[in-house]
């Protein structure tokens, strides 16, 4: 949540357009896809529903 507080007080004394809205969302999928990507985060792979909108799971050999 720190990282979404952080991008939301970026705009401080800004209006929340959809535009701005929309960085924030796009700002916050990146910094999911990097730390999947990284390691420190991944998927629950024995959830009932299986979303992997940030790409496949990375599977070792």
């Amino acid at each position: 949540y720190r990282k979404f507080d952080e991008l939301v007080e970026s705009y401080s004394g800004a209006d929340l357009t959809e535009y701005n809205l929309r960085r924030i969302g796009s700002d916050l999928e990146h910094l999911m896809r990097s730390l999947l990507q990284s390691g420190q985060i991944s998927y629950n792979t024995e959830s009932r529903v299986l979303n992997y909108s940030m790409g496949l799971p990375q599977v070792a050999p």
